[in-house]
This record gives structure tokens, sequence and C-alpha cells, in this order.
């Protein structure tokens, strides 16, 4: 899984399966063709960050440091095959997107210290849909499983435990 800040000029094209997707800078994605509906779709990382104000999404506190917490949290989300990763670690989140054949989704995972050693998690999915691997409920079953794993001592994983 590749991990990077979201570029200014970035600009990626996405086919698939007659689903035709563009994603622009400032994180948005218009899709079109059998995927998107004869009137297409668009949704935005705005969108995301703004549910996030409200208050929206699913938060959960984890006992581990916030370094670790964030290292956790681009795990799971590279295990639920999205597309790519932007981290916004001074922000205190990241956001991903994936170019699904019937419907794009973002998701926006942010870590928050609670104190040294405890954090609160959030994730925010946007639009909900059924086509996405990635629910805001899996993510949380996801990293809770990994902090059990990481308490006991052992390595983060590189793939998703079964």
């Amino acid at each position: 899984m590749k991990s990077e800040k979201l570029g200014i000029f970035g600009l990626v094209l996405l086919f698939q399966a007659g689903l035709t997707a563009c994603f622009f800078p400032a994180g948005t994605i218009v899709a079109a063709g059998a995927g998107a509906g004869a009137r297409g779709a668009v949704i935005s990382f705005d969108q995301v960050l703004q549910a996030k104000v409200e208050g929206k999404g699913t938060t959960e506190v984890y006992p581990v440091p916030p370094d670790e917490a964030w290292e956790i949290s681009k795990a799971v989300l590279g295990w639920a095959e999205l597309d790519q990763i932007w981290e916004y670690r001074a922000e205190g989140y990241m956001l991903s997107k994936s170019s699904s054949r019937w419907r794009p989704t973002l998701v926006g995972a942010w870590v928050e210290p609670v104190d040294e050693n405890q954090v609160k998690v959030t994730v925010v999915r946007k639009p909900p849909s059924i086509f996405t691997r990635l629910r805001e409920t899996t993510f949380h079953e996801r990293f809770a499983e990994v902090v059990e794993i990481v308490k006991a001592g052992k390595p983060l994983p590189l793939e998703a435990p079964k």
C-alpha cells in the first residue's frame, strides 16, 4: 500500500468495468457510467471532513500511544485495499479512497491523543455503501484485533489477521 500526501496537481483517471471516475486534487470524485447511474455522482473529501466536524462517524478509544495508533490506522486502511492514503499527521487525520466498481467511497480516519497511552480514533466513510469492504465498524473491529496483537508483544502484521 502506497502512502503519500495529496499533491495539488494530482489527477488520476480510474477506469473500472464501465465506471469512469476522476479524482481531482481538491479531493473530489466525479463518477459517471454504469456504476454511477445516469446522472453521475459527486462526493468529496470536504464531505468527509464536514461529517467529522458535525460529530458523525464512529469513534472508539484504544489503550495505545498515538504513534502506534497512527500506524495501526494506516495498516487497517491498507488491508481494505483502498487505492491510496493521504496522511495529514500534523492535523491528526488521514484520507483514503476506494474506486469500487459500483460506487467510489472516501474514508477519513482521525487519531486524537487522549493521553500518552490512549487515543480516540474516529472513522468517517462517505457515502455509505454496501459495495465497500471497509465499513466504519469493520475498521474498528480490525483496529481492536491489532491492538491485542501489539499488546501481546507481537509486531504490527503486514497482512490482515485471519
